[in-house]
């Protein structure tokens, strides 16, 4: 069984989403269509949610091996979990459910402050590709739970966005893994 933990398999399920992403963009370019816009940005979000969750796990195995160092807040932001008591005074936890676009911010200024690289987190989110990020986010879930017929289709404007918010997904992903990389051969 595959170990999401070490960087070459996250890097290998990044590439095979990547590639998925790739795909519909070619189908979409070659058969411009609403069907090949809808599976093209619910693809792009995949790889976006999954690159937020391989990041988190390779943090918390950076954690684990000494390499990085989080407070318990943080690390049970990054586990998604919250710790509770109940009416018996038993201590629980439960899965803490936070946009998936807020947690990948938190992730990722994270990461890049352990890896003494702060500079490079806030370049990132200073970028307008952050914000197409959010705004093909915005597409996609009215896509998912459309309120009308017309926010199942997706204009010309919002697929250049998504277009944008890819190439941002990518680069960003690369060089946060390159940074997780760097750091832990140092």
């Amino acid at each position: 069984m595959a170990d999401l933990r070490n960087s070459a398999e996250a890097r290998s399920v990044f590439s095979v989403l990547a590639e998925d992403v790739s795909v519909c963009k070619k189908r979409l370019r070659a058969e411009p269509s609403q069907f090949w816009s809808r599976i093209y940005i619910r693809s792009l979000l995949a790889l976006f949610d999954t690159t937020g969750f391989l990041l988190r796990r390779l943090a918390l195995v950076g954690y684990d091996h000494g390499d990085l160092h989080f407070t318990p807040q943080q690390l049970a932001v990054l586990e998604e979990t919250i710790h509770y008591l109940d009416d018996r005074g038993n201590l629980k936890e439960r899965t803490h459910n936070v946009p998936s676009h807020v947690l990948f911010k938190f992730t990722v200024e994270q990461i890049c402050s352990r890896c003494g690289k702060p500079d490079l987190a806030t370049e990132v989110f200073s970028a307008t590709g952050w914000d197409c990020v959010k705004r093909a986010m915005e597409h996609r879930d009215a896509l998912m739970h459309p309120k009308a017929f017309e926010s199942i289709n997706m204009t010309p404007e919002q697929l250049d966005i998504a277009i944008q918010a890819e190439s941002w997904i990518l680069s960003t992903a690369d060089r946060v893994l390159d940074a997780l990389i760097d750091h832990a051969k140092a």
